[in-house]
């Protein structure tokens, strides 16, 4: 790998890194700090199972 693309892999995993930071500061619910499974408004939930375990445990 050459170093032009190894800063072009570099600047991606900066913005993945960003984008995932702030998907879940976007998505915390203020109340109980649980975060989305998705955002798609239809369709079930991918995990309710795991949201009541980390309800349980806080």
């Amino acid at each position: 790998m050459g170093e032009g693309e190894a800063i072009a892999l570099n600047d991606d995993l900066e913005t993945l890194q960003r984008e995932t930071f702030d998907y879940f500061v976007h998505e915390a619910n203020p109340a109980n700090g649980l975060i989305r499974d998705k955002t798609e408004a239809i369709g079930p939930q991918a995990s309710p199972p795991l949201a009541l375990r980390w309800e349980a445990m806080q």
